[in-house]
């Protein structure tokens, strides 16, 4: 992926408010916004949805599993979407009173190697990213990605590359 292609993160508020309302102005109905071919999946302590159950979800019922999603260090707290028909995932970890990472893996699947756009954000951002994914609009210019790889799928650490 040529870095230089990725759209550079809005610098201001305006600018956040700007392409966000047009997003939803130029949705047809609320239907269209809300009823999306989109799955979640979160872990919140001992409440697991897995993405492999394909549970469907809204943009209302999006937008309050986020506001309610709990924090702390007693279990991981985080939550994903992902757009079946073109299989792009947004997720969210949330560590903090109004602290989140956001979280974009690159070339999702079975056979993902680690590659990630993330970034730490708050409350606020992760619910304008999350309207944007569902109505369509530029969520991705949304946030101030950067790109990383998760060192545990590294080709040495990885338990099937050590198996060849």
């Amino acid at each position: 992926m040529n870095i230089a292609t990725v759209p550079q993160a809005l610098t201001s508020q305006q600018d956040w408010y700007d392409l966000s309302q047009k997003d939803r102005d130029d949705a047809k109905t609320d239907e269209d916004v809300a009823y999306q071919d989109i799955i979640y999946f979160k872990c919140e302590g001992k409440t697991i949805v897995d993405s492999a159950s394909n549970v469907y979800i809204d943009l209302p019922q999006a937008l309050q599993e986020i506001r309610t999603l709990g924090w702390g260090n007693d279990y991981v707290h985080f939550i994903g979407f992902e757009k079946v028909s073109t299989n792009v995932c947004l997720q969210f970890a949330h560590y903090g009173e109004n602290q989140w990472y956001a979280d974009v893996p690159i070339a999702p699947g079975r056979n993902w190697d680690g590659y990630t756009w993330g970034c730490h954000t708050h409350t606020e951002s992760v619910l304008n990213v999350t309207e944007l994914f569902f109505v369509g609009g530029r969520w991705f210019d949304s946030l101030k990605f950067t790109m990383r790889r998760d060192k545990k799928y590294l080709p040495h650490t990885r338990a099937d590359a050590r198996d060849r």
